[in-house]
């Protein structure tokens, strides 16, 4: 399947949210419906999200649902890899350097990203590569099993902006916790994403991270051909959340699912291909409007959707359909939706907090916890 890396951001994710204010109008007013403790009523008016039975405007467009890195296959490549494996030296100054001011965040070559992964759980090891996309040199983390004999599933994993590659890995702790399992850590560009109309060094230079992406999974599919038929997972916390959604939408067929922590889009997206999701969000995130009727934040001059506005539009391209399931497990508040293709549509919620990967207690999961169900959910079918 040859894929592209769309670059159109005046048409992607706009085209449906005005169809969406209508699930979030129908989504306020189920907030009270079925609910029986005053816990339940409010925990439905925070977690409130689609659940309108009607189509609003037309349905996505369907498209095959198998996905996995063999949809990565291209007679014509965005970029060119330069090494996979082993560990690749410095490169000096990258490519592109001098258009940014020295007071930026540095952009870290291969040999540092590793240098910063640490002491890895007994059978895991890390490597690091670099790939040339658009002129200039990226470089990514790859942690995973000693051997790697099938095909396991490939996370990518995004840090948000002014993160690196390892503080992600570190605050999430996947390393050894995912079963077999390969992660994918791409760096940002200066510790940013070119993730749509919002924000940083990289949305500047537009420095197609897509592609990047893109490239960086090619490879590893190259140094492990086992895994040329395994899932393939979009996990990002902050900007890589705004990068996850993106992915999602600009490289149909290669994701099973998608998982964005304390983000929403940046960008339009006029269809979705048929994965799970899964969206966090914490209530006192000072960066995102959680609840429903509060008003859009502006964020580096873009005018971000509301969380329940993305969760109808999301419901809306996914094609979920009502009634929505609530869970409550300790502090965490879990609706559900059941989509087409067999997926699924859920939205954790947490009361309190801030702008921060969510630890987990000895009586609510944490954000980990909720990735680890998300790699144990049923592939599209």
């Amino acid at each position: 399947m040859k894929i592209s890396a769309g670059r159109d951001r005046a048409t992607r994710w706009s085209i449906g949210l005005v169809a969406a204010a209508g699930i979030v109008a129908a989504v306020v007013g189920l907030t009270g419906a079925g609910l029986g403790s005053d816990r339940d009523q409010r925990a439905a008016a925070v977690v409130a999200g689609p659940g309108a039975t009607g189509a609003v405007g037309s349905p996505a467009r369907p498209r095959s649902a198998s996905a996995g890195l063999v949809a990565l296959r291209s007679d014509d490549p965005p970029a060119t890899p330069r090494s996979a494996r082993p560990v690749t030296g410095g490169t000096g100054r990258p490519a592109g350097m001098s258009r940014f001011r020295s007071s930026e965040r540095p952009n870290l070559d291969a040999a540092q990203l590793l240098a910063g992964v640490g002491v890895l759980p007994p059978g895991w090891s890390a490597s690091s590569a670099t790939v040339s996309v658009n002129g200039l040199d990226r470089s990514y983390l790859v942690v995973q099993p000693d051997r790697v004999t099938s095909a396991v599933p490939v996370v990518v994993l995004m840090h948000g902006r002014n993160m690196s590659p390892d503080a992600v890995l570190h605050i999430s702790g996947l390393a050894g916790q995912t079963g077999p399992a390969v992660l994918l850590l791409p760096a940002g560009w200066h510790e940013s994403w070119d993730s749509g109309n919002c924000c940083g060094v990289a949305f500047t230079a537009r420095t197609n991270d897509v592609g990047f992406i893109q490239a960086a999974l090619r490879a590893v599919v190259a140094a492990e051909p086992v895994l040329r038929s395994s899932p393939v997972y979009a996990v990002g916390f902050s900007n890589g959340g705004r990068m996850a959604y993106q992915l999602a939408c600009d490289l149909p067929g290669v994701f099973s699912a998608m998982m964005a922590v304390e983000a929403v889009p940046v960008q339009s997206c006029p269809s979705l291909h048929p994965m799970n999701i899964t969206v966090v969000a914490q209530q006192n995130d000072p960066l995102l409007t959680v609840d429903p009727g509060g008003q859009p934040k502006t964020i580096g001059g873009y005018v971000e959707p509301t969380v329940p506005a993305t969760l109808a539009h999301l419901a809306f391209l996914d094609r979920c359909s009502a009634p929505s399931r609530l869970t409550v497990t300790g502090a965490a508040l879990e609706r559900s939706w059941s989509c087409a293709a067999g997926t699924q549509l859920r939205y954790i919620w947490y009361p309190g907090g801030t702008h921060s990967w969510r630890a987990a207690t000895p009586t609510t999961p944490g954000v980990t916890d909720y990735v680890l169900q998300l790699l144990g959910e049923p592939q599209p079918h």
